[in-house]
């Protein structure tokens, strides 16, 4: 089973920007957000841990696992969408709906595409599937990295809109790895 943490609010989730690969802390509420999943992630009986090189997903990880990350647990596949010259906007300043659409063949001739992002989430859940079969993993990453995860396991929104698979701050999904084995 592999349980997917998006990292706590940081201030550019509060002002709806962008934040892409750069490296922005959590913020108060981030850290409230975390200690609240550590009541959660106590419940889980977790065999492995993988988490984002960027800080708000290693202190999302620190702070709700109660414990220092160790180095073999960053992932530089869990990274957030490189959102290129996009990085810092918010929604409203430029096409975000066209840019997290994964139908979209624009090419905006920077950043991520959503096809490359699903690539390395794939590569990583066939890993870990591999790796470490009929075992609990936790998976700390971001909101974009997250929607193209969910859309491995439950499928392309028939309009393409990865947006609305985002799940947000601070909260923790279920996904079934065993549901890929084999495909």
């Amino acid at each position: 089973m592999i349980y997917f943490i998006r990292h706590g609010q940081t201030e550019w989730n509060v002002l709806g920007k962008c934040q892409g690969r750069v490296d922005i802390p959590l913020n108060e509420e981030g850290i409230r957000q975390a200690k609240e999943l550590s009541e959660k992630v106590k419940q889980l009986s977790i065999d492995k841990y993988f988490c984002s090189p960027l800080q708000r997903a290693i202190s999302t990880l620190e702070i709700c696992c109660g414990r220092k990350i160790a180095e073999d647990e960053i992932d530089e596949r869990l990274i957030e969408r490189d959102f290129g010259k996009f990085e810092g906007f918010t929604k409203e300043e430029f096409s975000f709906g066209t840019f997290c659409n994964f139908y979209n063949t624009v090419d905006y001739g920077t950043g991520e595409t959503l096809r490359e992002v699903r690539d390395r989430a794939m590569s990583f859940v066939k890993d870990v599937s591999e790796k470490y079969p009929n075992k609990n993993i936790l998976v700390i990453s971001h909101g974009g990295f997250g929607a193209v995860l969910r859309s491995i396991f439950e499928g392309i929104p028939s309009d393409g809109d990865l947006f609305s698979l985002a799940i947000k701050n601070g909260h923790i999904i279920e996904l079934d790895n065993m549901a890929l084995i084999g495909k």
